[in-house]
C-alpha cells in the first residue's frame, strides 16, 4: 500500500545493518503526547543538571541592591 504524502511525519527510520534500513510507520501512541526536543533545549537541561537552576534577572538584580545597601 503506497504512502500519502501526510503519512511521512510518522514514519521510523530502522537501521538493519550492513548499508540497509527500512522506513516503517512509527506506532501511535494513543495516551501519551510526544515532544521533540532540540538541541537547544538538550543544553539547556544538561547546563541545569551540572549547576543547577539560573536565577532570574530579577534575582539578580534584588541581590545586588541589597549588597549595595549593606
Amino acid at each position: 500500500m503506497p504512502l500519502k504524502s501526510t503519512d511521512s511525519d510518522n514514519l521510523e527510520l530502522v537501521n538493519y545493518g550492513e548499508g540497509y534500513a527500512w522506513l516503517k510507520p512509527e506506532p501511535r501512541q494513543s495516551s501519551s503526547t510526544r515532544y521533540v526536543l532540540t538541541d537547544l533545549g538538550r543544553r539547556a537541561l544538561a547546563m541545569e543538571a551540572l549547576f543547577g537552576p539560573w536565577p532570574t534577572v530579577t534575582e539578580v538584580v534584588e541581590r545586588s541592591r541589597q549588597r549595595e545597601a549593606a
